[in-house]
C-alpha cells in the first residue's frame, strides 16, 4: 500500500550491538548461514573501525509472529534461543550477521545464538587480533596482524580484545613511551583506538512479512553474491516449512560432520531435488516443491540415501569429503544410488569406479549444475542400470594413469585424483604405520586426522641437494603415515630410518616404496632421487590401474580387512588412544630430560 511505513532507521553504538547480540534482543533466522568468514575478515573490520571507515549498513527484522531462531551449538535445536514469555522479542538479522558476529569476536562477547561454549572458544582464539604501534617522526598509528608464535612473545604486540574489554589497561602500553611528548601522542592515538566500541552503526529495520524478508534476503545475497545459490534458496524453504531447517536440516548436517563428512547446503539440497524432482538447477524446482506435504517424502529418502552411499564409501577407504577431488561428484551418485539400488544387476562396485573416473577428469568442475543435470536425466531416464553406466561413462573420455601423473606436486588442486588414489591404494595393500604397526586403514576408520601424508625422501634434504619444491613434493616421493611417527622421521634420510626402525622390505612395498629409495644419499642425491622418484611412480601408476580395474570385476567393495577391522573397532580405538598417550609421555620425558 502506498504510503504506510515498511521501514525505519536507528543508530547504535559498537558496544550496543554486542550487547544486543548477547541479550536476544537480536537474534537470526533459521535460514541463515553458518558464520563463514576468517580471522582476515575480521581483522579487516577491525581497520575499518579504527580508521572510522563505513562497514555497511545491517538489515533487522521487526515481528512478533516469526519464533524459528538458527543456534549454533550443542543443545537442541532454539533452546536457549527465544526469550520467554513478556520479554522483548527478537530483531532478527536479515543482512550483516558476519559483520555482527566478528563484532561480537573483537569484543570478546559469545552472541546469544551461539550457545556452544566450546566451539566459540575456539573461534575466539582463532580470531584474535593483535596490534602494535608504529611510530614516525610526526605521527603514531596502528598496526595489526594475526597472531602467530613469534608474535605472541613480542613486548610490542598486544591483545585488541584485551585492550578493548579492559584486561590491557592504556598505562601499560605508554609505560614503554620514551618522553612525555611521545606519551600523549600514543594516549590520543590508543583513546582513538578504544573509541572503536563507540562507532556508530546504521541499521534498517523492516517490518515486512516473512515472504518479502526472505525475498529481500535473496535479493541482497544474489546481488552481492556472497552467498551460494543453496543457501538462498534455505529462506525459501523457511517460508513454505517453517523450522525445517532448525529441527530437520541442520541436525542432519550435524551429525554427518560428526561423522567426518562436511557437505555444505549446495550437495545436500540438490541431492534432494534430484532425487524428488531431477532437477539440480534450484531456480527450476517449482515452489510448492518445499512445502511440509510435497517435501517431507523425499526428504527422509534423500537422508537415508546420503547415509547408505556414505557407509559404503567408508567401506572402501573413503572416510571423509576432505579427500574428494569434488563434492559436486556426490550428488549424481546419491541420484544413482537411489534410482537403482533396487534393480537388476546393480553393483556399488561398479557405480563406484564411475565416480573415481568422473573425479580424474573433473567432469563437474565447470559447469557443474549444467553436468549434473545432464548426467541426472540419464540416470532417471535409462532402461536398465548397464545402460546407465554406459551412457554416463560416455559423457566422459578417460585413460588409463601413466606414471608422469604421479610425478606431479601432491599439494595442488590439480592433484586432488592422484591423493585420493594413493590414498586407496595404501589401504588396499594393507600398508601399516612404520613405528606403530598399525592398519593405515583402521586407523583412518577412527581419526582419520591423526595421519599425515609423509615426505619419503624429506624436502629440506632435497632442497640442500638443488632439487627443486615440486619435484620435492611429487605424488610419487609421499605416503601416508601416523603425524607422531612422521615428526620422529622428519629431516632423516629413508636410508637412516629404515635401518633405525627396522624397517622391512615388506612393509615397504606395501607403501609401494621399491628397495632403490635406501640408495638415495649414498652419493648423487640428485640422480638416485630421480630414479627412486620414477620408480615409485611407476608402481603407483600400476597399482591405481589395477584397483581401478579390479572395480569392474568385484562384487562388494570391501577393503580386505574391512570386516576385521570393524568387528574389532572398540578394541583398536583404545589402543591407538593407549599409544598415543605412550608416545606423548615419551616425548614428555625426552624433553625433561634434555632440559636437564
Amino acid at each position: 500500500m502506498v504510503g504506510k511505513t515498511y521501514t525505519r532507521y536507528v543508530k547504535k553504538t559498537v558496544r550496543e550491538v554486542v550487547d544486543d547480540a548477547a541479550n536476544h534482543t537480536l537474534s537470526i533466522p533459521e535460514f541463515q548461514r553458518d558464520f563463514v568468514w576468517g580471522p582476515r575478515d575480521v581483522m579487516r573490520l577491525a581497520e575499518s573501525l579504527y580508521r572510522n571507515y563505513p562497514i555497511g549498513q545491517p538489515l533487522l527484522w521487526e515481528t512478533s509472529i516469526y519464533n524459528n531462531p538458527r543456534s549454533r551449538g550443542s543443545k537442541s535445536a532454539g533452546e536457549g534461543q527465544v526469550p520467554s514469555s513478556g520479554a522483548r522479542k527478537s530483531l532478527w538479522i536479515v543482512d550483516g550477521q558476519q559483520r555482527i558476529t566478528a563484532l561480537c569476536l573483537l569484543l570478546g562477547v559469545r552472541p546469544s545464538w551461539w550457545d556452544d561454549k566450546k566451539t566459540w572458544k575456539e573461534l575466539d582464539r582463532k580470531c584474535e587480533i593483535l596490534f602494535r604501534i608504529i611510530q614516525n617522526e610526526n605521527s603514531v598509528q596502528f598496526e595489526f596482524a594475526l597472531p602467530t608464535d613469534v608474535l605472541r612473545r613480542g613486548k610490542n604486540w598486544h591483545s585488541l580484545r584485551g585492550f578493548l574489554s579492559g584486561e590491557i589497561k592504556a598505562e601499560d602500553i605508554l609505560s614503554r613511551a620514551k618522553s612525555c611528548s611521545e606519551r600523549d601522542t600514543v594516549k590520543r592515538e590508543l583513546e582513538n583506538l578504544l573509541d572503536i566500541k563507540n562507532r556508530i552503526i546504521p541499521f534498517a529495520i523492516t517490518k515486512h512479512n516473512l515472504d518479502d524478508v526472505a525475498e529481500v534476503f535473496t535479493r541482497l545475497n544474489q546481488a552481492g553474491k556472497r552467498v551460494k545459490e543453496a543457501d538462498v534458496v534455505l529462506a525459501l524453504v523457511a517460508v513454505h516449512n517453517p523450522s525445517w531447517i532448525r529441527d530437520e536440516y541442520l541436525p542432519f548436517r550435524e551429525q554427518l560432520e560428526q561423522e567426518g563428512w562436511s557437505l555444505d547446503a549446495g550437495v545436500i539440497i540438490r541431492t534432494l531435488t534430484c532425487i524428488g524432482e531431477g532437477k539440480a538447477n534450484l531456480s527450476h524446482v517449482r515452489k510448492d516443491f518445499w512445502t511440509k506435504s510435497s517435501m517431507q517424502k523425499y526428504w527422509e529418502e534423500t537422508k537415508n540415501i546420503i547415509r547408505e552411499v556414505i557407509e559404503n564409501l567408508r567401506s572402501f577407504g573413503v572416510y571423509s569429503d576432505r579427500i574428494l577431488p569434488s563434492t559436486n561428484s556426490l550428488i549424481p551418485l546419491f541420484t544413482l544410488h537411489q534410482k537403482w539400488r533396487n534393480k537388476r544387476g546393480y553393483n556399488f562396485c561398479k557405480v563406484l569406479h564411475w565416480f573415481l573416473l568422473v573425479n580424474r577428469v573433473g567432469r563437474y568442475s565447470g559447469s557443474a549444475i549444467t553436468k549434473i543435470n545432464e548426467d541426472v536425466r540419464i540416470i532417471r531416464d535409462s532402461q536398465n542400470f548397464k545402460k546407465v553406466l554406459e551412457r554416463l561413462k560416455s559423457q566422459i573420455h578417460w585413460r588409463p594413469l601413466s606414471s608422469e601423473e604421479f610425478l606431479e606436486s601432491y599439494n595442488t588442486s590439480r592433484s586432488m585424483f592422484h591423493r585420493l588414489m594413493l590414498w586407496l591404494i595404501l589401504q588396499h595393500k594393507n600398508a601399516g604405520d612404520w613405528l606403530s604397526k598399525e592398519n593405515i586403514a583402521e586407523i583412518a576408520s577412527l581419526e582419520i586426522s591423526t595421519l599425515d601424508f609423509h615426505h619419503i625422501c624429506p624436502r629440506d634434504v632435497l632442497l640442500r641437494a638443488k632439487i627443486d619444491r615440486d619435484q620435492s613434493d611429487a605424488l610419487a616421493n609421499i605416503t601416508v603415515i601416523l603425524s607422531e611417527t612422521n615428526k620422529q622421521l622428519s629431516n632423516k634420510l629413508p636410508k637412516e630410518y629404515i635401518r633405525k626402525h627396522s624397517i622391512n622390505s615388506q612393509q615397504l612395498k606395501k607403501h609401494c616404496i621399491p628397495d632403490s629409495v635406501k640408495k638415495v644419499g649414498n652419493n648423487n642425491v640428485l640422480i638416485e632421487y630421480e630414479d627412486f622418484l620414477k620408480e615409485r611412480a611407476e608402481l603407483l601408476a600400476k597399482n591405481a590401474n589395477k584397483l581401478l580395474d579390479d572395480l569392474m570385476r568385484r562384487k562388494k567393495c570391501l577393503l580386505a580387512n574391512r570386516a576385521s577391522a570393524q568387528k574389532s573397532s572398540r578394541g583398536n580405538r583404545t589402543r591407538v588412544n593407549a599409544h598415543r598417550q605412550k608416545d606423548a609421555a615419551t616425548a614428555s620425558r625426552k624433553r625433561k630430560s634434555t632440559s636437564t
